[in-house]
């Protein structure tokens, strides 16, 4: 398109905060495969592609409890909740087909997401809270 598209700022520091969360889940980034200019150190830990490679995983390894749905909640909330339904529409409102079928796919995907893990928090209440080591056991 031939508009403007505008993303808010990065909240993270090209994802940093994002390293606690991956540590603990035990996913490296770096073993994605990837563009060459994506590699190694270039590659933005909040990457929409590695967002979503992780929360594959979180989808892969979470049970039904409480403590795991909490968990998804909140990454969800933390990290796609702010630019996914942006970045969904944008894609689905691109001239070209192949695109506009992703984003339109993207968009059925986020809206069944979102009915499967409701927001955790209140989107009416700012919060600027740190972020926290959450502990998660992936499946073996």
């Amino acid at each position: 398109t031939t508009e403007f598209w505008h993303f808010p700022p990065a909240r993270h520091d090209s994802g940093d905060a994002l390293i606690a969360w991956y540590d603990v889940a035990g996913f490296n980034p770096g073993t994605l495969p990837a563009d060459a200019i994506l590699s190694g150190s270039n590659r933005p830990y909040d990457h929409i592609g590695v967002l979503l490679a992780f929360l594959a995983l979180l989808l892969d390894g979470a049970r039904s409890i409480e403590a795991d749905q909490a968990v998804l909640a909140e990454f969800i909330d933390d990290y796609l909740q702010p630019s996914m339904p942006v970045f969904t529409y944008l894609l689905a409102s691109c001239d070209s087909p192949y695109i506009g079928l992703l984003g339109e796919s993207l968009t059925d995907f986020w809206g069944a997401l979102r009915s499967a893990h409701p927001r955790s928090k209140d989107p009416t209440q700012e919060t600027n809270s740190k972020t926290r080591l959450i502990a998660i056991t992936p499946m073996a």
